[in-house]
Order: C-alpha cells, then sequence, then structure tokens
C-alpha cells in the first residue's frame, strides 16, 4: 500500500497562513492554525494504533457546532475513518448506524452529550463500550499551545475517509464506505471545476450528514478559504446570511432556493457577491434557475447530481442563456473520468 497523508493540503496552509480565516461559527472566527491545533489536541487521545492493525473507526456526534468539525479534522489527520451521528435524527438510526459502522470511539461535543446515553442503550452496548472523547463547543475550551500531535499511522490510498448511511427510506439505513482513493479524485476534478480562491467565503448548508458536507469541508480549506457554517436560524432566512456573510459560493438543496423565492428575497441583483452558485440533493425547478440567475448576475448556476455511492456528485449542468425547455433543468454531462449509464 502506498504511503498517504489525509489532509496534507489543509497542513500545508495551516503552516503557511496560520492567521487565514478557515471557519466562522457560532460567531467565531478560527484561524486554519486554530482549527489544526484543535485536531491534533483532540486525536492525541484517541490512542495509539499500529500500522498493521485494522484501520480505526470514529464515530462524530455532529450539530452545527464547531466540535463536529474538528471531531471530523482530528479523525482524517489520525488516519481514522469517520462516521458522523445527527443528534437530531432518531436515537433508533443514530443506534443502527453507532453499531453497523464498527465505530471503536466517539467524539462527542457539551451540546450532544446529553443525546449519547440513548443512542447506546438503543444499540444494545454497554456505557463503557466505547471510549467518549469531549470536544469543547468554543474557543476557550481549547489550549492552542500545547503543541499536541496525532498519533502516527501509516495511511494509504486504500484506507476508508468516511462512512455514510442513506436515509433508510426504503429500509435499513446502509452504509456507504468511501475510499481515498475515492475521495482523492473527486477532490482533484471538483476543485478544477469551482476553483475556489483564498479570498472566497464558501458557504455549508448541509448537515454534516450529507455528503457534500464533504465537498463543502474539503475543497474550501484545501484552497485557503473561508467555510461559513449557516446556523438553524440562517437558514431561515437564507438570502440574510449571503449577504450578512459575503458569502461568493453558494452550495444549497434547490428547495433552500425555493425558500428564498416564497420569503420574496429572489430578485434581481440581490446577491452581487456571489461568483459561483451550486444546487445538488434535489430537482431544480427551471423557474428557479433562471431567477437565481438574475439574482445573483455575477455567479455562475449550476445543476450537480451524483449518488453517495459515487463519491458525493458525478456530472453538472452550467445554466447559461440558452432557453431550457423542461420544467427542471438537466443534470448535465459526466466529470472527466466518469461515464454516465441509464
Amino acid at each position: 500500500m502506498s504511503s498517504y497523508q489525509a489532509g496534507s493540503r489543509i497542513l500545508d496552509i495551516a503552516r503557511d497562513y496560520p492567521d487565514r480565516v478557515a471557519l466562522i461559527i457560532d460567531g467565531e472566527s478560527w484561524t486554519y492554525g486554530e482549527i489544526v491545533a484543535a485536531a491534533f489536541g483532540l486525536a492525541a487521545q484517541f490512542g495509539v494504533v499500529a500500522d498493521d492493525e485494522p484501520q480505526p473507526i470514529t464515530a462524530v456526534m455532529v450539530q452545527r457546532h464547531v466540535s463536529a468539525y474538528i471531531g471530523i479534522l482530528a479523525a482524517r489527520f489520525a488516519g481514522h475513518a469517520y462516521v458522523p451521528l445527527n443528534v437530531n435524527h432518531p436515537c433508533q438510526r443514530n443506534a443502527t448506524i453507532l453499531k453497523n459502522s464498527g465505530a471503536q470511539r466517539v467524539v462527542c461535543g457539551e451540546s450532544a452529550a446529553a443525546s449519547w446515553p440513548e443512542i447506546v442503550a438503543a444499540a444494545g452496548l454497554a456505557d463503557a463500550a466505547l471510549p467518549v472523547i469531549a470536544c469543547g463547543e468554543r474557543k476557550a475550551d481549547y489550549d492552542f499551545e500545547s503543541n499536541a500531535q496525532p498519533p502516527q499511522r501509516q495511511q494509504s490510498l486504500d484506507d476508508l475517509a468516511y462512512i455514510l448511511f442513506t436515509s433508510g427510506s426504503t429500509g435499513v439505513p446502509k452504509g456507504v464506505p468511501i475510499q481515498n482513493a475515492q475521495l482523492e479524485p473527486y477532490l482533484k476534478v471538483a476543485s478544477s471545476m469551482v476553483k475556489f480562491r483564498p479570498d472566497d467565503r464558501c458557504s455549508q448548508t448541509s448537515e454534516l450528514t450529507y455528503d457534500v458536507s464533504v465537498h463543502d469541508m474539503f475543497l474550501c480549506w484545501e484552497s485557503g478559504a473561508t467555510l461559513v457554517n449557516a446556523s438553524e436560524k440562517d437558514l431561515r432566512m437564507p438570502a440574510e446570511f449571503i449577504r450578512g456573510h459575503g458569502i461568493t459560493c453558494w452550495f444549497s438543496v434547490p428547495s433552500l432556493a425555493y425558500q428564498v423565492r416564497q420569503q420574496g428575497d429572489l430578485v434581481p441583483g440581490a446577491f452581487p457577491s456571489l461568483r459561483l452558485s451550486l444546487f445538488a440533493g434535489e430537482a431544480l425547478p427551471t423557474v428557479i434557475a433562471n431567477e437565481w440567475a438574475q439574482a445573483a448576475p455575477n455567479s455562475s448556476v449550476q445543476n450537480w447530481y451524483g449518488p453517495t455511492e459515487a463519491t458525493i456528485t458525478v456530472c453538472r449542468y452550467i445554466v447559461t442563456d440558452k432557453a431550457i425547455t423542461e420544467d427542471t433543468v438537466p443534470i448535465g454531462k459526466a466529470y472527466d473520468g466518469m461515464e454516465l449509464l441509464v
């Protein structure tokens, strides 16, 4: 197996530009230096795993708080696969995911701690079956001067990057394991299309149990840009979020754009800061795409599509001045190196 260092591009930016803002969340701005230091400190608590032992799997209790992001980065830097558990989802679903994923530990922020005992009980596990690693929610919870280092484990492209579980709408939620060897080519081809810049401010509207969140996090951070997490309040008023934070790159489900329209904010010239507007996860109505293009006159509007099993998205359609005759925007053409079969 070839050697591989997960998150190496993020580490390079943290080393070269430690004061550049990486994440805005809960009213706090986290620099690359701070968020990497916090993730290193957390990963140092994972324990040592020998190179010849099976790859560890770490569950991360996710909400719209910094503990989720630090937990995910810690897992990646330590060479673990991560599996997110959304505390807003039904307890039994989280219990099924926890049990079926084979996670050996869980990262749990303060805001999610109350949900943990119920999940463990529903999974039929003893309270002490999995180590719980507490993770703070504010900068004051971290020691950025500790110089902690994550356990060194030889990593490979054959290792898993993450495990996400399907909605379970047709039965039991199915785990989708994505290898580094699958994620790396996606990040490479997607990066060539979005061309994020260090001065970009990228939205993060999806839940961290949805694979678009992987696109949001790693494409943004590997470009040295700023990821702006939309709080529950922000998601109720998306137009204010875009304008208030000067968002330049937007990615959401089309229903959020429809919400903007329903609130009377999808008007010509409403979002001049946007230079890129991506939609995925649902059919994109043509009328919404056209009105969004007028509201964001400096933006390219694109419809992206792909199943979780194929690593996030596989094709896109760029909305242009050419009239779309269908009621919904097409899913477009496959990315370089991909093929579509109907």
